[in-house]
This record gives structure tokens, C-alpha cells and sequence, in this order.
């Protein structure tokens, strides 16, 4: 995880985001490297507190963890949500992810 002065990607400016590569193997993408980052200029333009800058962070860490936005607005891996905190579907996402 890092922060840049400013992000920018062919989507628009972004709060975070995260660049991952991945070893393609039959049946399953293995993730071998993923790099976080955080758009300090737009945290701080949109007065984003500390609790919202952790969930924006933990939103990136999620992609990181091969974590798919979710389409639950409680969720922290909703697209577009500074307000949400890992909830139970998260949880429920992330065990699927690695426990099957």
C-alpha cells in the first residue's frame, strides 16, 4: 500500500486503486504481486476522515485479495463508498475466495 499526490486512470480520478498480476494457471489465476494505492488530493479534497482514508485502504486491500466489487452499499468493497466497513458479506467473500 502506498499514496500518490494525485491518481488518475482511464475510468476518472479514484480515491484508490489497485494494479494486480497474476500467474494464469488451468481452472484458477493465482495473484502473485499487487500494489495499493491511495490518491492523497483526493482524499483531502473531499475532507475524507480517518475512519473513511481506512475504509478506502481496506476497499483496495480487498481487490488485492482477489475480492470483486460488491453490489451491497454495506459492504466496503462496494464501488463507491467511502462510508462502509468490512460487514459479514465481506467476510462471507473472502472465505469463499480461499476455502474452496
Amino acid at each position: 500500500m502506498t499514496s500518490s499526490a494525485s491518481l488518475s486512470t482511464q475510468g476518472g480520478k479514484l480515491a484508490g486503486y489497485t494494479n494486480y498480476s497474476y500467474y494464469k494457471k488451468s481452472g484458477s489465476d493465482q495473484i502473485v504481486s499487487a500494489k495499493s494505492t491511495l490518491n492523497r488530493s483526493l482524499l483531502s479534497k473531499y475532507n475524507y476522515t480517518k475512519s473513511q482514508r481506512t475504509n478506502v485502504a481496506t476497499h483496495e486491500i480487498g481487490h488485492a485479495l482477489r475480492l470483486s466489487h460488491s453490489p451491497s452499499k454495506s459492504s466496503v468493497m462496494y464501488a463507491s463508498d467511502r462510508y462502509a466497513s468490512i460487514d459479514h458479506q465481506d467476510k462471507v467473500a473472502l472465505d469463499n475466495a480461499y476455502n474452496n
